[in-house]
């Protein structure tokens, strides 16, 4: 049976942009302007907001927080982990 090839150039890739998101402090995101075309436009928060500040939450192991802001991330969180190791991390060849 053949061995997995990973692509280690993808995996190095995600550690870097992982650490330096890291790096950016939540008091950044908590303070920035609201990037959700429909608060802006009706007042009203979709379904969709508060995802980018529960993820910065999430990964700053804040995960209270970060349920507190969307719960959804429960459900986005583990589903981009997923697709991100199926298509960037260990593509299936054809």
């Amino acid at each position: 049976m053949k061995k997995p090839q990973y692509s280690w150039k993808n995996i190095w890739f995600s550690i870097i942009l992982l650490v330096m998101l890291w790096f950016i402090p939540i008091s950044w995101i908590e303070n920035g302007t609201c990037l959700c075309m429909i608060k802006r436009i009706t007042g009203i928060e979709c379904p969709g907001c508060g995802m980018i500040r529960a993820f910065f939450y999430f990964l700053h192991g804040e995960w209270h927080e970060a349920i507190a802001l969307n719960w959804r991330c429960l459900v986005v969180i583990p589903m981009l982990i997923w697709l991100y190791w199926e298509k960037i991390i260990y593509p299936k060849k054809l």
